[in-house]
């Protein structure tokens, strides 16, 4: 399966949500939603945070 990583504005933050390909559309996973300054952060996290907060 592949991911992909989606970056949405909430409360004037910068978050980060990654989602899989063939699933029900594009679905947020629990545990991964966390706010980031910039995109490279986001790819940063999800590379090396995949599932910590479980």
């Amino acid at each position: 399966m592949r991911q992909n990583y989606d970056i949405f504005t909430q409360d004037g933050e910068l978050y980060a949500c990654v989602y899989v390909t063939g699933e029900d559309e594009a679905e947020c996973e629990e545990g991964i939603t966390t706010y980031l300054s910039t995109k490279q952060d986001c790819y940063a996290f999800l590379a090396s945070d995949e599932s910590e907060d479980e």
